[in-house]
C-alpha cells in the first residue's frame, strides 16, 4: 500500500505562516504556488524586521537560523528586485520564505545584522552584484568587486561586456586558407 508523502506546506510551517498573515495584515501569499512546498509571503519593506523578530522570537515557532538571503531582478516591475529570506526552525524541522519586494533608483531594505549577524556576509553580496541597499548595515560595502567597479554585474540590464566573436575567417580579416602548420618529429 503506497501513500503519498506529505508536502512540506502540510507540516507545521503551514500553520506558522497562517499565523504570520493573521498577526501581519499588510504580508500577503504570492499569487502563484511555488514548486518547492515552502510556504511564502510577500512581505512590505518596512515591516520585514518586525516579521523575522516575531518568527525567531515567538515561543511556538522559533525560526532561529537565517538559511538563506538573495535577490532576483525583476527588469520589467516597477518593483523589480526580490529580496528573498529562506527561515529555519530546528525545533519544528520546517522552513518559511519571505520575500520583500522594492525598486527605485536606490532600492534600500532594512538589515537583518541586528537579528542575525551571520545576515551581514549575505547583504553584501546582494548589494555588491544587484546594487540593493541595506539600511542600518554595519559595513555595507563591496564583497567580491574592487570599490571603484562601477555597476552592478547581476541586475538585468547591466552590460555583461560580451565581445562579438567571429565565426568565419573572413569576418576575422584573415585569408582563407592561410599557412598550415604541420607538425614533426
Amino acid at each position: 500500500m503506497a501513500t503519498e508523502a506529505p508536502t512540506a506546506a502540510a507540516g507545521p510551517a503551514a500553520g506558522h505562516m497562517a499565523r504570520l498573515l493573521e498577526q501581519f495584515g499588510d504580508c500577503q501569499p504570492p499569487n502563484v504556488r511555488l514548486a518547492d512546498g515552502i510556504p511564502t509571503a510577500i512581505v512590505p519593506p518596512d515591516q520585514i524586521l518586525d516579521v523575522c523578530r516575531f518568527l525567531r522570537d515567538d515561543p511556538d515557532m522559533r525560526y532561529a537560523f537565517l538559511a538563506e538571503l538573495n535577490a532576483v531582478d525583476y527588469l520589467e516591475r516597477a518593483d523589480r528586485f526580490d529580496i528573498t529570506y529562506i527561515l529555519h526552525s530546528y525545533d519544528h524541522n520546517s522552513r518559511l520564505r519571505l520575500k520583500v519586494r522594492v525598486g527605485g533608483e536606490e532600492p534600500t531594505v532594512p538589515s537583518l545584522v541586528p537579528l542575525w549577524p551571520a545576515a551581514a556576509w549575505h547583504e553584501r553580496e546582494v548589494f555588491d552584484l544587484f546594487g540593493v541597499q541595506f539600511a542600518g548595515h554595519p559595513d555595507l560595502r563591496r564583497l567580491f568587486l574592487p570599490e571603484d567597479w562601477e555597476g552592478h554585474p547581476l541586475r538585468r540590464d547591466e552590460s555583461q561586456g560580451e565581445e562579438e566573436v567571429s565565426f568565419t575567417e573572413e569576418e576575422a580579416g584573415r585569408e582563407r586558407g592561410g599557412p598550415v602548420l604541420h607538425r614533426t618529429g
